[in-house]
């Protein structure tokens, strides 16, 4: 039988071994005519044996308005792992509690005061999964982690619940994506766009993260797919990932790389006030601080080698987004001044509660 690779790319990687693992399907949309965001999360959490704390299963929910950021939410609904079913058989179909998600649709509700917020979420599938790194790379060992978009760029319909309002939603620009593994990467900064002004059907998937071997920092790994005007710049191969260079901030992020005779750079950026941090643990319990906006902003610029032109290049495409990019870094160090609205709150006995700050 042949599974669709969205179906494939998304079926759980862990098998239930008690040796440590971690798992997240995520989706991200974004609302332009509001100005505003959303970041969905299904997780499940097994410790390493030399944690003392329960497995567990959870469902995240975010909410970010970029006109009154009083109105961002974060909440998170966590359950014993007993909650999670599914996931492993074609198709692909995960359930935590009464959360649902499929390859095609989503759908939760996670009660807290003063409101509930829920999401009922329906997309067409793209045709294939975008892999983040090669094989032959995450054979090494050197990443901790694998993911993969099985859902690179999708229109979600359907509806979002927030404070007592219900908005549907028609083709919102928004991803779906597939991560786990037994660890995190030391550091990484990721971003999405599938909402620019100057072409409705651009696409831009960017990842970088800080890997080690023998406790010495290798240089940035950092995976690029661009898709605009008929043209998809595809940066995932080996050769591609020590190649850009990044400077990057909880703020900010600009990379630039080579693609052929073009030059591709890459700025990002999110107001503090439009930032959601929480706190993540490896399975053997190293934490990770992540700072996250669904509201930021992008813009990216392509020049061609052009020896006619003045500085032997010129610029054939720009991009801009203003409030609709995903944009996210993650650290061992937890910021000074962006607060952590989800605190790791795992305990020895766990018992189902949900969690908001």
């Amino acid at each position: 039988m042949t599974i669709p690779s969205i179906d494939r790319d998304n079926l759980m990687w862990w098998t239930g071994e008690r040796s440590g693992y971690a798992e997240t399907w995520y989706l991200t949309g974004c609302l332009p005519e509001r100005e505003a965001g959303f970041w969905i999360r299904y997780t499940l959490w097994a410790p390493a044996p030399e944690v003392h704390r329960k497995a567990e299963a959870a469902v995240w929910f975010f909410w970010f308005d970029r006109r009154d950021p009083s109105k961002n939410i974060a909440v998170k609904e966590v359950f014993p792992l007993v909650k999670l079913s599914g996931g492993h058989a074609p198709p692909f179909h995960l359930r935590i509690g009464e959360n649902e998600l499929t390859s095609r649709c989503a759908f939760g509700r996670i009660e807290r005061a003063p409101g509930p917020v829920a999401w009922d979420l329906i997309w067409l599938p793209p045709l294939e999964t975008y892999q983040h790194v090669p094989w032959s790379l995450r054979a090494t060992g050197l990443v901790k982690s694998r993911i993969c978009s099985p859902n690179l760029n999708c229109g979600f319909a359907g509806s979002i619940t927030v404070h007592g309002e219900k908005i549907r939603l028609v083709h919102a620009p928004g991803h779906q994506s597939h991560l786990g593994g037994p660890g995190h990467a030391n550091e990484w900064a990721w971003a999405h766009g599938s909402a620019f002004r100057e072409d409705p059907g651009a696409v831009l998937e960017v990842l970088t993260a800080k890997v080690t071997l023998l406790g010495q920092g290798l240089p940035d790994l950092t995976s690029i797919y661009l898709k605009t005007k008929g043209r998809v710049y595809r940066l995932n191969k080996v050769d591609d990932l020590h190649r850009p260079a990044n400077v990057i901030s909880p703020t900010a992020w600009s990379a630039i790389t080579r693609a052929g005779a073009e030059s591709v750079r890459i700025d990002i950026s999110a107001r503090p006030e439009d930032i959601i941090g929480v706190e993540y643990r490896s399975p053997a319990d190293a934490a990770r601080w992540c700072y996250n906006s669904e509201v930021a902003s992008s813009r990216i610029t392509i020049e061609r080698t052009d020896p006619l032109s003045p500085g032997g290049s010129r610029v054939v495409e720009r991009l801009t987004s203003v409030g609709t990019t995903s944009f996210e870094t993650a650290r061992g160090e937890r910021h000074p001044t962006l607060p952590v609205r989800i605190p790791w709150e795992s305990s020895p006995d766990l018992t189902h509660r949900v969690i908001l700050c």
